[in-house]
């Protein structure tokens, strides 16, 4: 059974399949052209480890630490930036009781967010 609904006078079947526009035919040639310059993108984007996006309510986020981003507004990064030395300080004399990633778990953590 079609649904199909009445319209300015004219019937329109809901069920009836949508146009979808079909990019023309690549050759081999600009297939591995452009697999080469994906390839690329996306070593230079995993050598850097870390990058920087703005979110859709405006705060910046920073990716490349863990699983998920780093996302604060412009003001809380300054208000963290102003402060580096005393969150050093704090980290160096509380290093006893901090927990610490090992690096090959941080890395695939990385990748696991790309």
């Amino acid at each position: 059974m079609t649904k199909a609904k009445q319209t300015a006078n004219t019937l329109v079947d809901t069920n009836a399949p949508k146009a979808v526009a079909v990019p023309p035919a690549l050759t081999n040639e600009q297939l591995l052209a452009r697999i080469a310059e994906l390839e690329k993108s996306l070593a230079n984007k995993n050598a850097s480890g870390t990058r920087l996006k703005v979110s859709e309510k405006g705060a910046v986020s920073f990716y490349g630490t863990g699983r998920w981003p780093i996302t604060l507004y412009a003001s809380q990064w300054e208000i963290l930036f102003s402060n580096v030395e005393s969150i050093k300080s704090f980290i160096e004399q509380n290093k006893a009781l901090l927990s610490f990633k090992p690096a090959a778990e941080a890395k695939q953590a990385q990748q696991a967010a790309a």
